[in-house]
């Protein structure tokens, strides 16, 4: 982690939560968002390759690394994903995840229990083209990303459209493949605006307000920016794909810090490794070096919670990166 000596507050490492696991096994398989329920429990979203069929599922932990079941596999059938991306919970503690494949949001209780699905491919309004990123607004209405439609539309739970704003270009307000999407404690959007390598923030009337970034790989600029969160201060997290780090600015989009990863081995890999130590301890002995793999490789999705968390998903290495701010 690097951080510019004027910069404040201050972050520190706390925990990985993670490892990679096949159907049957506690862990993950690159899992490309998290979301935060009431009471602390983690929805873990994994997207495995297509020929991974067992790698599409959401699993249920907490930030204690208390393992808790998952829900989901691959298929087209009810409470089925084949390209999931983003996840939300809404008050009532029900799962919402998109599919960009089926072109669907799919719902289930806090259980795991499925309730109903809904969606359409198309451009008129209520229909979209590849669904990214979603958030439940301070009205418990839902916000979707409409990536390859390169606009955001709101809906209630049920799926009843309420409205839209966006489309294809560079100016303010437009977007060129949007992905992820959170919210301010004001109610303001803050939406990774992929192709377009930048962030945009609006009021809750969906009027434009502010945008963060360019392209590149300097302090400041992005590569690809896929997730964004916003703490209870204000700080903007966002997950710099491309460049496989996570960035860190104030409210007015200056700039703080950034976090390239220092994962240490989660309770669930000890696990793992007691359980088998004479193959898993052979296949480390094989590592040139154990420095890299504290590294991000290829994050994805992030999400903050109440106690100062920030979580970052890191689909390349099947893991939770958990830091902490501390001042």
């Amino acid at each position: 982690m690097t951080t510019q000596t004027t910069a404040k507050p201050a972050f520190k490492y706390s925990h990985t939560i993670g490892n990679a696991a096949a159907g049957g096994q506690v862990g993950f398989r690159h899992p490309v968002d998290v979301a935060v329920a009431p009471g602390g429990l983690l929805y873990v979203l994994n997207n495995s390759y297509e020929f991974q069929e067992d790698g599409k599922w959401v699993v249920r932990c907490n930030i204690t690394e208390d393992y808790l079941g998952k829900f989901g596999s691959n298929g087209t059938a009810d409470g089925q994903f084949v390209w999931p991306n983003a996840i939300a919970v809404d008050r009532q503690g029900n799962v919402f995840v998109t599919d960009e494949y089926l072109h669907r949001i799919s719902t289930f209780d806090p259980e795991g229990n499925f309730l109903f699905q809904w969606g359409a491919l198309g451009d008129e309004d209520g229909q979209w083209e590849r669904p990214a990123g979603i958030v439940f607004d301070r009205d418990n209405n839902l916000l979707v990303a409409d990536s390859f439609n390169h606009r955001i539309q709101k809906f209630t739970p049920e799926g009843r459209f309420l409205g839209k704003w966006g489309g294809l270009g560079t100016g303010e307000g437009q977007f060129n493949t949007p992905w992820g999407i959170t919210l301010d404690r004001q109610g303001n959007v803050y939406v990774a605006d992929w192709r377009n390598d930048r962030i945009q923030e609006f009021d809750p009337n969906g009027q434009f307000l502010m945008r963060l970034g360019a392209s590149g790989s300097g302090d400041g600029q992005f590569n690809r920016p896929t997730g964004v969160a916003v703490d209870r201060e204000g700080l903007i997290y966002v997950v710099d794909s491309g460049n496989d780090r996570v960035q860190v600015f104030d409210g007015q989009g200056r700039y703080i810090t950034q976090f390239l990863g220092d994962a240490g081995m989660s309770k669930w890999g000890r696990d793992r490794l007691a359980s088998n130590p004479e193959s898993m301890l052979d296949l480390r002995a094989k590592a040139r070096s154990m420095a890299a793999e504290q590294r991000f490789y290829q994050p994805v999705g992030i999400e903050t919670d109440d106690q100062g968390h920030i979580l970052v998903a890191e689909s390349g290495r099947h893991r939770l990166q958990i830091y902490q701010k501390v001042s």
